[in-house]
């Protein structure tokens, strides 16, 4: 994962697309666990950035897709599930995590995606000095295959895969290291951060 200096500066620039454009609202939502840090441009944007933006931690993404005009996702994450529910513009900046084959396409079909922060700025820039902020890309298909449990019936295989594969790591653990099930368990990280 990349550092904090690195979010910054992603999220600073990204953040410049909406310098000068006063008729823009930015909510700047951070991931809703307290245990995940707030990005370092949070607390600078609290402490009287150059962007009006309101920041929220607690609050569901969910609750901001309906009056919400547009998205912009610094990564893809369940928020942009969230975000493909409405038929409203998502601009995806996907620049570190890569893509399995084929899902690149998929997403473009649905969400404006970049793989630089200066393309994601300028097309930005261009969206928001557009009178009509209309969507323009409503192809479904990545949703249908990856934001529904069954609609290409391999959603449950997968998801059997997926678990039949950490549980068969951990039972193989706990026979190779039997001292290891009291002192050890599995831990989760997960990490988001996102511009809504």
């Amino acid at each position: 994962m990349p550092s904090d200096f690195y979010f910054r500066d992603r999220h600073r620039r990204i953040l410049s697309a909406f310098q000068g454009a006063d008729h823009v609202q930015v909510v700047f939502k951070l991931h809703p666990s307290r245990s995940v840090p707030a990005p370092v441009v949070a607390a600078e944007l609290t402490a009287g950035g150059t962007i009006p933006c309101r920041i929220f931690q607690s609050v569901p993404f969910s609750q901001f897709v309906p009056i919400a005009d547009a998205f912009v996702l610094d990564m893809a994450t369940t928020s942009l599930l969230e975000a493909m529910v409405s038929d409203k513009p998502i601009f995806l900046l996907n620049d570190y995590l890569p893509l399995e084959p084929g899902l690149a396409e998929l997403l473009a079909q649905r969400c404006y995606l970049f793989d630089d922060v200066d393309s994601l700025t300028t097309s930005l820039k261009g969206f928001l000095s557009r009178s009509d902020w209309r969507n323009e890309r409503h192809d479904g298909e990545f949703f249908r295959l990856f934001g529904l449990p069954t609609r290409d019936g391999q959603s449950a295989a997968r998801a059997h895969e997926a678990l039949r594969a950490i549980t068969t790591s951990c039972d193989m653990r706990e026979r190779m290291m039997p001292e290891a099930q009291t002192r050890m368990a599995p831990v989760a990280v997960g990490r988001e951060r996102g511009v809504a």
